[in-house]
């Protein structure tokens, strides 16, 4: 009876110990709950080292931060250089002159729920369109605005719709084109939307090849026979006109003279058209003559409407500053033959030319 006494309370020892422990340990139903919370806030808004919520870690350790998400950068849009049979690069200069319509111009006219007379329309030689139920419509010389405003009072007019709601979109311009020819870069025919003048369209094509001159010539579409020269050098307004649809630039080619012989560096060299070339400064370009040059005998040969002449030239005095420096002109050849060469035919100097190196250095 006493060993049973003892058992029983042995057992309300232990029940009374253990609820205790359970109350002040870390595993306690209150302990528990509280972690489970923590535990699904933590999912909700994890603490990364720096945030104000993170916990404090002992220096050193190491913590391990989760890669950012790969985002795709923005890609830039980049526009590609346009050809003069696409889009214009002529970006200067524009004013808000309208662009009109004209032969060759390709027209989408869409009219509001009305299938039966939209469509692709091109202008013909006589500057008309022909549409459905409505018949031919002049349209050249007007904008696009205008010529959409008649195509709407044509059907008004014909009893075909009360309220047309008229679109006209351009989609070729074949009319506007003004043509950029010769020594550019990139010659071909440009479209002219809005206002340009002779120097946008010049860079538009690239710009000057070392072998232009520095004249250009204009000619309009309605007077073919009278071309215009210009100046490119000129600051002058009169010289940088505005150009109009169908007009035509054609940069000349810069005019060559040769300087051949016993000289330093043999070949022919751009001529400026509107700076006088003279010997002397043929001479200089040609980085003068060598010791064994024969400087009295040298020879000036020129092509006439007449036909070819040569004339002898004295280096020497030339020099020596007692006879007036002769200018040149486009094709001369300057000859200056060596001392211990034997004289040399007019022929033989122009064979000479034929393969004589082109320089683009101009004085």
């Amino acid at each position: 009876m006493k060993s049973l006494t003892v058992q029983i309370c042995t057992l309300v020892l232990l029940a009374t110990v253990f609820a205790a422990a359970q109350q002040r340990g870390p595993y306690s139903p209150s302990t528990a709950s509280k972690r489970t919370a923590s535990s699904s806030d933590s999912r909700q808004a994890p603490n990364w080292p720096g945030s104000q919520n993170a916990s404090q870690l002992p220096a050193g350790t190491p913590v391990q931060i989760p890669a950012a998400p790969a985002t795709s950068a923005p890609t830039a849009s980049v526009p590609g250089p346009s050809g003069p049979a696409g889009s214009s690069p002529l970006t200067t200069r524009i004013t808000a002159a309208p662009v009109e319509l004209g032969p060759g111009d390709l027209m989408d006219i869409v009219v509001l729920d009305t299938p039966e007379v939209s469509g692709r329309f091109r202008v013909n030689s006589d500057g008309e369109i022909t549409l459905p139920l409505i018949g031919a419509i002049p349209v050249k010389g007007l904008p696009p605005e205008q010529a959409q405003t008649l195509i709407a009072k044509k059907l008004v007019d014909g009893n075909f719709i009360k309220d047309p709601q008229v679109t006209v979109f351009v989609s070729e311009y074949a009319s506007q084109m003004v043509y950029v020819l010769g020594e550019v870069k990139m010659p071909g025919a440009y479209p002219l939307m809005g206002s340009h003048r002779l120097l946008d369209f010049v860079s538009a094509a690239g710009g000057l090849t070392p072998t232009a001159a520095n004249e250009v010539k204009i000619t309009r579409r309605e007077d073919p026979g009278h071309p215009i020269a210009l100046s490119l050098k000129s600051a002058e307004a009169k010289d940088n006109p505005e150009m109009h649809p169908g007009d035509s630039i054609s940069v000349e080619q810069s005019g060559l003279i040769y300087v051949l012989g016993d000289v330093n560096r043999p070949g022919g060299f751009l001529m400026d058209r509107h700076e006088q070339l003279t010997v002397l400064r043929a001479l200089a370009l040609a980085q003068g003559t060598s010791p064994t040059a024969a400087l009295s005998k040298a020879k000036l040969v020129r092509t006439t409407s007449n036909g070819r002449t040569a004339t002898d030239l004295n280096l020497k005095t030339l020099l020596k500053g007692a006879v007036a420096d002769p200018p040149l002109e486009e094709g001369d050849i300057l000859y200056v033959p060596s001392g211990r060469m034997v004289k040399r035919s007019v022929d033989a100097i122009l064979q000479g030319a034929t393969t004589a190196a082109v320089y683009a250095a101009r004085p």
